[in-house]
């Protein structure tokens, strides 16, 4: 009798393992967490790691541990996978898998001495699949909404702030005083790094011989815009339109559409936060004052760089 509740006792203190819980997320990025099989003190041991219950690769990779200097078999619906183990067990296989299809998976351990570990058994889903790369960030034109700031010119036609609007078809005609410095200056809403300026005119009455310049800010007390090929500090000069034989125009490409007149000045990424225009020729006036039409003046930051490809994941990286 005591024999009988001796041998009960050790029967009812037998470890029962519990089946791994797979779940059912998506997207290839949940983790199932350590899945561990007791193998007892004799066993060989085999440790599965990190296996998702869902991807839309269609290659897996299979993370664990076992036998040192052993070896790890998978056995998937598609192939059959191995691993020699080092020194400490460690291991990471890529598993092909079905594409749109629930696919089981069966690992085993062999020790050094070509003892068998219990099979281990997943399911892993295929299903969808990976993401597009993602679009660059488009150009802005952070001029769109800008204050003018009249400088040594007159509204005579138009607004100021139909220079700004995102309409290319409204404007202003400036006229300066006689025998003034004729300028302007445009308050950028938000500064931010400029590669090119776009300055549309009219084809009834031209902007005229003019000169480029940025800030990186609208400051007090700023000075006229310099000269060409002049930098009066915070103003850096970018370029030059309309002299009467065009050998003198500087950086400057015509962007033109149809009656619409438009010149481009593209220079390093520089932050922007104020535009100045210098005319230094006639616009539209017959002797003076000069009167000079602008369409609209936009500053456009370079084109962002596109996301970066997603890759599989794999025991190499990616992911």
């Amino acid at each position: 009798m005591r024999v009988f509740l001796f041998a009960l006792l050790l029967t009812s203190g037998a470890c029962i393992a519990e089946e791994p819980n797979n779940g059912n997320g998506g997207g290839g990025g949940a983790d199932a967490g350590p899945i561990e099989v007791d193998a007892g003190d004799e066993g060989v041991p085999l440790t599965v790691e990190g296996l998702p219950p869902q991807t839309y690769w269609d290659t897996v990779p299979l993370f664990g541990h076992g036998p040192a200097n052993g070896t790890v078999i998978v056995e998937g619906p598609t192939d059959t996978v191995s691993a020699e183990l080092g020194v400490d067990g460690s291991f990471c296989i890529d598993v092909p898998l079905d594409k749109g299809a629930v696919n089981g998976l069966a690992i085993v351990a062999i020790d050094a001495d070509g003892e068998r570990s219990d099979a281990q058994n997943f399911e892993i889903t295929q299903a969808g699949e990976p993401p597009e790369p993602g679009d660059p960030v488009p150009a802005r034109n952070i001029a769109l909404g800008g204050l003018p700031i009249p400088g040594s010119v007159d509204e005579e036609e138009g607004t100021y702030p139909a220079m700004t609007d995102g309409n290319r078809a409204t404007g202003v005609m400036v006229q300066n005083d006689i025998f003034s410095s004729d300028w302007l200056t445009i308050r950028i809403p938000t500064p931010d790094g400029v590669e090119s300026i776009r300055i549309y005119g009219d084809q009834e009455c031209l902007i005229g011989d003019y000169l480029v310049h940025t800030a990186p800010s609208v400051q007090t007390d700023m000075p006229v815009p310099g000269n060409e090929n002049v930098d009066a500090p915070p103003w850096t000069f970018r370029g030059r339109f309309g002299s009467d034989d065009g050998e003198q125009d500087f950086n400057v490409t015509d962007c033109s559409e149809g009656n619409t007149p438009c010149q481009e000045f593209n220079f390093d990424s520089a932050i922007t936060g104020a535009i100045g225009l210098r005319f230094v020729g006639n616009g539209c006036g017959n002797f003076a004052p000069q009167e000079h039409t602008i369409n609209e003046i936009e500053a456009w930051t370079p084109e962002g760089v596109a996301p970066p490809v997603v890759t599989a994941p794999s025991c190499s990286g990616g992911g």
